[in-house]
């Protein structure tokens, strides 16, 4: 009998294929995550951040007072890990070399502020906080021009080199490190430590439809339609809107972009990046053991906050009735009357 192992089927290169394939990938990612969202209950801190508790059947019977705690746990924690950016010394190796770190030295630092990191890590932070993780993509992106044969020998009075011979230049350079809201990425479900052991990784980014068609980014846009609208009933907007997904793959090391309802890639290009792995990264400090998705700090801390929550409410619940008093002539307030007025 034939060995089912021999001869593994080849993988097809058929544009609808690879559509297909990414989208089926995508469809199970985001299945998974949404399982890990509802058992993990971020929504309901995001609720809570936002000072909408629901604290249970103890309503019923005082009022409850929703003292926001995990505000002020997300809002103390975030400067107490990142109040300033730290500064960077770059050691020679050797005498040579002093002279060179100390320039490296000043460079990596202002280059370091130059980035913006305070900003993009203060959102980073407040998604690792609330609901376990948060991402930063970062890279590289550079425009390049070309200097003809004909400007590089003017007036130089030499013969124009043949004209296969181009050389490019760089006209602008820039390095980037940016907060991605947690909700927009997905990654091969298989990965127990992520971003190091994953296979793909695919960042959801909405663009206006007009931009996509006239960008030189994409192809395959003669059929492409707006499919997407914010889940917010109240957000309304006119501009049409595009989602798509780009895909960045470790075992073929290329870059895919797709989008519902075209069969074919809008992008499909080697990855640009000489570094090893995926220009993501992963901020965590509840990992759990052999799952992707580590725990948040107010899913730790959330039993602690509804119990000072219900202590305080009983407190002031207390004081209330306490500062119900009155005098009166003995006999002017019937028994009942009286004990209406005691337990409020």
């Amino acid at each position: 009998p034939e060995d089912k192992y021999s001869n593994p089927k080849k993988e097809s290169n058929k544009p609808s294929d690879i559509v297909n394939k990414w989208e089926n990938r995508i469809k199970d990612a985001k299945a998974y995550k949404e399982q890990e969202q509802e058992q993990q209950n971020w929504d309901r801190f995001i609720k809570e951040y936002r000072g909408k508790y629901e604290i249970g059947g103890l309503s019923k019977n005082m009022s409850i007072i929703p003292i926001n705690l995990v505000y002020a746990y997300i809002h103390t924690e975030i400067p107490r890990l990142y109040f300033r950016d730290p500064y960077m010394a770059v050691n020679a190796k050797g005498i040579a070399h002093i002279k060179s770190a100390k320039i490296l030295e000043v460079v990596i630092n202002y280059l370091f502020k130059e980035l913006n990191l305070k900003n993009e890590l203060a959102k980073v932070l407040m998604d690792t906080l609330l609901v376990g993780h948060g991402w930063m993509k970062y890279g590289y992106s550079g425009t390049f021009g070309i200097l003809t044969t004909s400007e590089d020998n003017k007036g130089q009075g030499k013969a124009d080199k043949p004209p296969e011979e181009i050389n490019e230049f760089i006209k602008s350079e820039e390095m980037f490190a940016l907060h991605v809201p947690y909700e927009d990425v997905v990654f091969d479900c298989t990965s127990k430590d992520p971003p190091y052991d994953c296979h793909w990784i695919a960042h959801r980014i909405i663009k206006p439809l007009n931009s996509v068609k006239e960008s030189e980014l994409y192809q395959n846009t003669e059929t492409l339609k707006a499919n997407f609208k914010p889940k917010d009933n109240d957000i309304k907007t006119d501009i049409e809107l595009v989602e798509l997904w780009e895909i960045w793959d470790k075992d073929t090391n290329c870059i895919y972009v797709i989008t519902d309802g075209v069969d074919k890639p809008l992008r499909q290009t080697p990855n640009p990046y000489l570094m090893e792995g995926l220009p993501f990264s992963m901020l965590k400090f509840n990992p759990v053991p052999n799952r992707p998705y580590p725990m948040s700090d107010i899913g730790i801390l959330e039993p602690q906050f509804m119990e000072k929550i219900k202590l305080r409410s009983m407190q002031l619940n207390h004081l209330k009735r306490w500062n119900r008093q009155i005098f009166m002539e003995e006999g002017a307030i019937s028994e009942d009357e009286l004990t209406k007025y005691k337990t409020g």
